[in-house]
């Protein structure tokens, strides 16, 4: 097989150029990674390049939950108490959210399918890490590498998808299988979880997880081809600085939850803050900022991105104690708890299809609307439950809280792209995506210790934040969507071109 060095490629590329363009920094653009065993097989199966692909974003939908249903018994076996166990949850979500930008960028500059195999290599080992851990800041380490694993696998999928499916029509095809991969991996995995749990403990999850990298590590080196890479140029202080004001303000909710007359609570949240702001300052002045802040000028790109981010906030957080109740509370098993929490990711299937129904009808903001309102009468009505022990009404509720969340979701998701100008569609995004994850860590960080360790008073409690949550969002949504008194209702069919602009 012919290959062709970079200085090669460069070469023939500026000959072609059109005249007038030479001028142009190719080399600073293009960089051909296209050498020996980095091409797979010119005939390679689609239907493999599929599976590579939907196994390594299930693999992190799976990282998100996996813990959910075999917490209590860790936390037993290891003498872990409440707040050690938030960042069992968070520490996975931390870092996850926090190096995914890095995570994007690496993969435009060493290739999608180097980083997804670095990415999956290092899931395997926290994997490993978790399974033989013996105390709970071993299991901790174990999490935080699968998560950073995770950051390396989430920007290169859809990299790679583009890049191994040439054909429009089966691209688009696959993507709808591949988005379909990780809701179902989530359901699945709740269920798989809870038999494993209960068959041979809580170490079996992260064996079984173990396998899943591995097999997308073989799967990705066999089949997947790699893309060009773009020397781009990283915004490390940008997102350093990202990192340490979400570790601070996570690390101070959950010390303020578990010692509440400790002044290292208070103290490490301010710090968060602090940074935040010199995140946004950073951002503000950078020439090519990691997330495009100026979306959120717009009224309804800013009630978006506040919708994704108290759903996943009221999601994430009443999953993490309703797990935690079931066992530590109502006394179930590991399988009964799997299957409770089941019916509640089971809803989330059908949310999407249900928020697409009311938006084809009549708007995605009221698509959000329906669905904020949806969570928070679930919540309230979960509350009820937890508050009279009756389970019946818990698992109900649980069902129209996943229904709800998808519906809010999909139609938030769509709304912003339409809001964000031309040329922003990534930028809108990236930042519904960071704003989702951000809530997701707060929801398990703020919800825990307002919970203040298993019981039904403090479940409840958390469960009125979250609803009261939702309700506020919905409050935003509606203000938005009000007519503007000068330009009317034109201006939120057709936003300026500004709302998007740098």
């Amino acid at each position: 097989m012919t290959t062709f060095s970079r200085q090669e490629l460069v070469e023939v590329i500026r000959r072609t150029v059109a005249p007038g363009h030479e001028q142009v920094e190719l080399s600073t653009v293009i960089s051909a990674r296209w050498r020996g065993r980095g091409t797979p097989p010119p005939r390679a199966p689609s239907r493999w390049i599929l599976v590579a692909l939907c196994l390594g974003f299930s693999l992190v939908t799976f990282g998100n939950t996996i813990v959910t249903v075999g917490l209590s018994q860790m936390q037993l076996q290891l003498g872990i108490g409440p707040g050690l166990a938030s960042w069992i949850v968070d520490s996975y979500l931390l870092a996850c959210t926090a190096l995914l930008l890095t995570g994007g960028a690496l993969a435009d500059r060493w290739g999608a399918r180097r980083v997804y195999q670095i990415g999956a290599g290092l899931v395997a080992m926290g994997s490993v890490l978790c399974a033989v851990a013996d105390s709970g800041g071993l299991l901790i380490a174990g999490r935080v590498l699968q998560g950073v694993g995770a950051a390396a696998i989430v920007p290169g999928s859809l990299s790679l998808l583009k890049a191994n499916c040439q054909d429009g029509r089966r691209r688009a095809r696959a993507i709808v299988i591949w988005a379909t991969a990780g809701s179902t991996a989530a359901v699945a995995g709740m269920v798989f979880s809870g038999v494993l749990v209960a068959a041979f403990g809580w170490r079996s999850l992260f064996w079984a997880n173990l396998v899943s990298a591995l097999g997308t590590l073989i799967l990705a080196g066999r089949f997947l081809r790699e893309t060009l890479t773009v020397h781009n140029r990283l915004n490390l202080l940008s997102q350093t600085v990202f990192l340490a004001a979400l570790t601070a303000f996570v690390a101070g909710v959950i010390q303020a939850g578990a010692v509440p007359h400790s002044a290292a609570g208070p103290v490490l949240i301010a710090v968060g803050v602090l940074l935040a702001a010199a995140f946004i300052a950073v951002e503000r002045r950078y020439p090519n900022p990691a997330l495009q802040l100026s979306l959120l000028r717009h009224p309804e790109a800013r009630a978006t991105a506040v919708v994704a981010f108290v759903v996943n906030f009221g999601f994430y957080g009443q999953l993490f104690l309703l797990a935690g109740y079931l066992q530590r509370i109502e006394g179930f098993s590991p399988w009964q708890t799997s299957v409770m929490i089941t019916v509640e990711a089971a809803g989330a299937v059908f949310g999407s299809r249900c928020g697409g129904w009311i938006a084809r009808r009549s708007s995605n903001s009221t698509a959000m609307l329906t669905g904020l309102l949806m969570i928070a009468g679930a919540l309230l009505t979960m509350a009820a439950g937890v508050w009279s022990h009756a389970l019946w009404l818990v698992a109900g509720a649980s069902f129209f809280v996943g229904l709800g969340l998808d519906a809010a979701i999909a139609s938030a998701t769509a709304d912003l792209l339409r809001v964000a100008a031309a040329g922003h569609a990534g930028a809108a995004a990236a930042l519904l995506t960071m704003a989702r994850q951000i809530g997701s860590v707060l929801g398990v960080a703020v919800l825990g210790a307002a919970a203040a360790g298993p019981s039904a008073s403090g479940f409840f409690r958390a469960l009125i934040i979250a609803a009261l949550g939702c309700a506020g969002a919905a409050y935003l949504v509606r203000q938005a969507r009000k007519p503007d008194p000068v330009a009317g209702s034109a201006t939120r069919t057709q936003p300026p071109e500004s709302t998007g602009a740098q």
